[in-house]
């Protein structure tokens, strides 16, 4: 019997206030592009954005940055998994970073509107999330977006009761009790365009084909758009690095830090212990993919990641310093928790006998793996807690 009780989700309430959401005009070129492009089922996007205002001064204002293609659907259903393609673009992208996410997608001839759908979709997005911003185009011109809050409201509710005694005269009574409530609550958002031109989107139209050799794939694992990490209230995106032009031209010649070429200085490493030179050695793309777990704080990058760690280390500071507060010593204890989690509990079953060997081993090879990227303060404190799993 599953002992776990899963936590319900708030109902989903409409507030009356009207907040604004700007599209300038190269998001709107986009936006039209994609319809044009995209006209006779739904698509559907990330949508980068940043606010300026309040709820509370009633001047929040949303404007949109860019949009990123995810998924060419039916023509009434769409839907995309969160991949590293969002962040290997982030990396082309940078000023992308200081943005906030949220979702974009078509009705194509259809009105706008919030649809069962769209609105539970409000609702589990914004469980997940402080705010959640929906907005949905169609090929007429004509758009509907919201923005979602979680409240907590607390009510003081007084009642009068009535009972009878012992010997049968009726008495009665007060009570107050305090309750908390959760509700996740929606604004509609005004539209404003500032302008539209008209270019054309070579870089759109490469992914909108990657899109379409993407449906024919059957993807391998799955990461669902609610499990976006969050930290502090803010979406966890890993930082992306332009490097240094000797370092550039090296990456821009081999395509990864984890090509074959590059990985010669990691070969696969055998496990002490083992007699066999067959059998036992630690593949160099399961150094890869600790590595990038490592550098990236997330278990769901996989070994053949697009994401470039050359690119992506530089900006650690910038971004961690955000996410972490500039208080190294919180980092040191993720950096340690991180390390024994992603380093221990993967371990072959075939290495049963020489765990200690093997995740030893296993953290020299990353330890030397980071002492290949351009280096930080972050970068150090991994390499630290790697040294502490070391023979």
């Amino acid at each position: 019997m599953d002992n776990q009780v899963q936590k319900k989700i708030p109902s989903l309430e409409k507030h009356s206030d009207i907040y604004k959401l700007v599209i300038p005009a190269d998001v709107e070129n986009k936006i039209r592009y994609l319809c044009n492009k995209i006209s006779q089922v739904e698509w559907s996007g990330t949508l980068f954005y940043t606010y300026s205002g309040s709820f509370e001064e009633g001047a929040l204002e949303i404007r949109c940055v860019d949009i990123f293609p995810m998924d060419i659907g039916s023509q009434t259903y769409t839907e995309f998994d969160m991949s590293p393609d969002v962040v290997a673009y982030m990396t082309d992208h940078p000023e992308l970073l200081n943005c906030q996410m949220g979702l974009i997608h078509s009705h194509n001839n259809m009105a706008t509107f919030f649809s069962g759908t769209d609105t539970a979709t409000l609702r589990e997005e914004g469980n997940d999330r402080n705010h959640f911003v929906s907005l949905i185009v169609n090929n007429a011109g004509t758009y509907t977006a919201a923005i979602t809050r979680k409240i907590t409201e607390k009510k003081v509710i007084s009642s009068t009761f009535i009972y009878r005694t012992f010997d049968d005269i009726e008495k009665t009574g007060t009570r107050t009790v305090e309750v908390e409530e959760e509700a996740i609550v929606y604004n509609m958002l005004n539209i404003v365009k500032e302008g539209e031109v008209t270019e054309p989107f070579l870089e759109i139209n490469e992914r909108l084909e990657v899109i379409k050799k993407n449906k024919t794939k059957v993807a391998a694992t799955k990461a669902p758009f609610s499990t976006i990490p969050y930290y502090d209230g803010l979406p966890f995106i890993p930082p992306v690095y332009q490097g240094n032009s000797k370092e550039v031209s090296r990456i821009a010649r081999q395509g990864s830090l984890f090509d074959e070429d590059f990985m010669e200085s990691e070969p696969p490493r055998r496990v002490e212990g083992i007699t066999d030179p067959n059998e036992l050695a630690i593949d160099a793309s399961v150094v890869k993919s600790i590595t990038l777990q490592l550098i990236t704080g997330s278990i769901a990058i996989a070994d053949a990641s697009k994401i470039d760690p050359v690119k992506w280390t530089g900006q650690m500071t910038k971004l961690f310093d955000k996410r972490f507060k500039e208080d190294m010593n919180i980092f040191h204890f993720w950096a340690e928790t991180m390390v024994e989690f992603v380093v221990t509990n993967f371990i072959p079953e075939e290495f049963a006998s020489f765990e200690d060997d093997y995740i030893s081993e296993l953290c020299q090879a990353v330890y030397r793996t980071l002492d290949k990227l351009p280096q930080n303060k972050y970068i150090k404190s991994i390499q630290d807690a790697l040294v502490l799993w070391m023979k």
